[in-house]
């Protein structure tokens, strides 16, 4: 959807914004799975290790009580993130790479 329509010099600038539920249906497709890993290596690639930053991953069991609540705590910290995006020309400003998967895995096929 058109979130934002700007005049620039010779045109018009159009940004968009993505509809609520645009991706319902895409967690666990093929195609965001794919494009996640491809973006993901490209991203490792440029990683500046004299930088702050933390790389985590783990497989456990936790009550499902608990889960919620830590699947809410990534969601605010994904959002927090997002929320203290600045433009990329703004002075010392950092480029940064941010991924959360928090997913219920079933059993072994």
């Amino acid at each position: 959807m058109v979130a934002e329509r700007r005049k620039v010099r010779g045109g018009v600038e159009v940004r968009y914004g993505l509809a609520d539920g645009a991706f319902d249906n895409l967690e666990a497709s093929d195609l965001l799975v794919e494009a996640m890993v491809a973006e993901i290596t490209r991203r490792l690639g440029r990683w500046r290790r004299d930088r702050p930053g933390l790389v985590s991953d783990g497989e456990t069991w936790v009550e499902p009580g608990n889960w919620a609540g830590l699947v809410e705590r990534g969601t605010q910290l994904m959002s927090d993130v997002v929320d203290a995006a600045v433009p990329r020309d703004t002075p010392g400003a950092l480029q940064v790479s941010v991924t959360a998967l928090f997913f219920g895995i079933g059993e072994a096929a």
